[in-house]
């Protein structure tokens, strides 16, 4: 491997400064097999002034995919999220220990909880259904779009723009998709799920014109942050990074 590595990262030092600035456009200085690797291994977010440098048009080309992805470690200081709960819809207790030995995401999605976007939202929830891994403990937190500028969140006015949401998720045969409490994800009301994942991720506030994905690993020692990726882009997540986790 390194005699493959060595002469492509040595040529691309040799390169004169006008020709890096002629290749300063979307082009990879290395070869294209160790960029697409090190996009892969996510040298992207982890070293992106040395990858960009060389891999400038494989690191683009992935954050066009992905909106935002970052991978944060959990350290012992931020708790245990194994000893974190939040209710369900209906108002039931649940103990995130259940996940403990599974892969785990906690996912918002905004509603305006005008009657408007049920469809879209039951839409969404089936193609996790169909197209995520069943070992896959999934837990979709609504929020009230704008909420985090209030203190109430008005569950009631949206209970009967989610009646046909909670339905669908019911019938599934799977059980491991769980439709959770109206919650608020950002400002000083935050579900004490979100004031967890985001300080393990050093987010201060989430998107609330997007989802936002947090994948977390059987040990609850990862977490994989998505923040409004394409479904497509989901999937392939997935397939290519969260394998390793033994879904």
């Amino acid at each position: 491997m390194k005699s493959c590595i060595l002469p492509t990262v040595l040529s691309a030092f040799l390169f004169s400064q006008e020709s890096l600035f002629a290749h300063a456009n979307l082009v990879n200085l290395m070869d294209d097999a160790i960029c697409d690797a090190m996009v892969r291994s996510g040298r992207c977010e982890d070293q992106p002034e040395m990858v960009e440098q060389f891999c400038k048009k494989a690191c683009r080309d992935h954050f066009n995919k992905v909106s935002y992805f970052s991978s944060h470690e959990i350290y012992d200081d931020d708790g245990k999220y194994f000893e974190l709960s939040a209710r369900s819809w209906t108002g039931k207790k649940m103990n995130f220990e259940a996940t403990e030995g599974y892969t785990s995401a906690a996912m918002t999605i905004g509603t305006t909880c005008d009657g408007e976007d049920s469809e879209e939202i039951i839409s969404k929830i089936d193609k996790m259904r169909r197209e995520l891994p069943n070992l896959l403990e999934l837990y979709i937190f609504p929020f009230a779009i704008g909420g985090a500028k209030d203190r109430h969140i008005d569950q009631q006015a949206c209970e009967e723009v989610f009646a046909p949401v909670l339905s669908e998720v019911q019938s599934f045969k799977r059980k491991n998709i769980h439709l959770m409490e109206l919650s608020h994800i950002n400002g000083p009301h935050t579900h004490p799920i979100f004031q967890y994942l985001k300080r393990s991720a050093s987010i201060d506030t989430l998107k609330e014109d997007t989802e936002t994905y947090f994948f977390v690993n059987p040990s609850g020692s990862s977490v994989h942050v998505l923040q409004g990726p394409k479904w497509d882009n989901i999937v392939t997540h997935v397939k290519e990074h969260l394998r390793q986790w033994e879904l």
